[in-house]
Parts: structure tokens; sequence; C-alpha cells
């Protein structure tokens, strides 16, 4: 029996929150965004009500937060590149850029990059 798409999709964005707290993130996450073990607490809650949520109902609320939060704190390429989330802790981006500086001047003879 193949789970419903909806379902699995809420299901990897919860899988995201407890990866991002699992490495440590969580103090600096979004605090309208829950924590791992409630999203999935919610998420068994709704799919094993009398009436689970429908194939047309609109994408999980969960899922755009998560996706948003990636969007908006996360470098793009962190998985692509270094097979982790990188997430852009910054009060600006003068100060980023800094950090980013330092960061590979350090790191300039090792070829660890």
């Amino acid at each position: 029996m193949a789970l419903p798409t909806r379902f699995l999709l809420e299901l990897a964005a919860v899988l995201r929150l407890a990866a991002w707290e699992r490495q440590g993130f969580r103090r600096k996450l979004p605090d309208d965004l829950p924590t791992a073990e409630e999203a999935f607490a919610d998420l068994l809650d709704r799919w094993t009500a009398q009436t689970p949520p429908s194939a047309n109902d609109a994408d999980p609320p969960l899922l755009t937060q998560v996706v948003m939060t990636w969007f908006m704190c996360f470098a793009w390429n962190g998985w692509e590149e270094l097979q982790v989330d990188v997430l852009l802790d910054a009060d600006s981006e003068r100060q980023l850029v800094e950090e980013l500086a330092d960061y590979l001047w350090k790191h300039r003879r090792t070829g660890t990059i």
C-alpha cells in the first residue's frame, strides 16, 4: 500500500526539522516553527483522525514553513557541496562576507574547503 504524497511531504518536513535540531540549529530557527517532536505528533494526529486530510487540500502548512525557513536561513548548496545544512547566521551581509573570508583564509592551505 502506498502512502499519500501529502503525508510523505509533511513527513519529509518533520525529518528536516529533526536534522536541524540534531545539528544544534533549534535556537536559531524561527520561534513559530514547531519542534520535530511536536510536528510529528501533529502529523500522526491529523492522519489518524476520522477524516484525514484530502489530496485536494492546500500544501501542508509545516511543509511551507520548513521550505521558507530553508530558503531564508540556509545556504542553498549546502547539501550539494558539503553534504550538510549550512545555517547562515549573520546580522548583516557584510558580517557574513567577513566571516566567510576569515574561514577561507584560515583554510587556504588545507585543500579541504
